[in-house]
């Protein structure tokens, strides 16, 4: 199921650039050996406009040197304008707890339009089992 998720989305990341001029062409190993752990993900829409620009394509699960977690999230800017966002990822422990660090604070990125971007949240503590990630629309 894993390797059928990640096939479709590498089929459409090669597709979608074709659609329009000004897109980004990408390019990838026709046979990948990488075998991502896809996090099934609840979503809390709280900005439908904005959520309609900038997309969440997956997350990916995985272990930083050192053995914290390590999550992976992929966007995609489906506007046609260049788009500022900011993300947060929290962590949480094994009782539900916040663990409280500085690798929570706002991070700021830019998305080309129809282009990806891929941002990565690192655990502060072996505790951390869950986390969240927060996107929201940069300040103007």
């Amino acid at each position: 199921m894993k390797s059928l998720l990640a096939l479709t989305l590498l089929g459409l990341t090669l597709a979608m650039p074709a659609c329009k001029a000004g897109r980004t062409n990408t390019f990838g190993e026709a046979n990948p050996q990488a075998r991502p752990d896809f996090v099934q993900d609840t979503r809390f829409i709280n900005d439908p406009a904005f959520a309609d620009m900038i997309g969440l394509v997956n997350i990916i699960d995985g272990e930083a040197p050192g053995g914290m977690r390590r999550v992976q999230a992929e966007l995609f800017n489906d506007s046609g304008r260049f788009r500022e966002l900011q993300y947060s990822f929290r962590w949480y422990s094994m009782d539900g707890m916040q663990i409280d660090s500085n690798l929570s604070q706002w991070k700021t990125i830019g998305i080309q339009p129809k282009d990806y971007a891929r941002i990565t949240g690192v655990a502060p503590s072996p505790a951390a089992v869950d986390f969240t990630l927060s996107i929201r629309r940069a300040p103007r």
